[in-house]
């Protein structure tokens, strides 16, 4: 673990004792996983990205919007 990824958890430092597991879990498991700390985000990749920790909030199902509730009328749908 480096220091960026100390000062990604300077606000929420009880979050670290589970992030050091998940990163542990990841590494030994999957090959050549490079760590990459940015400003809202952790990101693991290889080839591509797949797996990140973050503390951006998700929304409430009933803050989300709706889906359409209409069909449409064509005959090719």
């Amino acid at each position: 673990m480096n220091q960026e990824t100390l000062l990604f958890f300077d606000k929420k430092p009880q979050a670290l004792p589970l992030y050091e597991t998940f990163e542990k879990k990841v590494l030994s498991e999957i090959c050549n996983v490079t760590v990459k700390v940015q400003k809202t985000q952790i990101s693991f990749f290889n080839k591509h990205d797949f797996a990140f920790a973050s503390f951006l909030t998700v929304k409430k199902t009933k803050d989300r919007p709706k889906a359409l509730d209409f069909r449409r009328k064509r005959d090719r749908i």
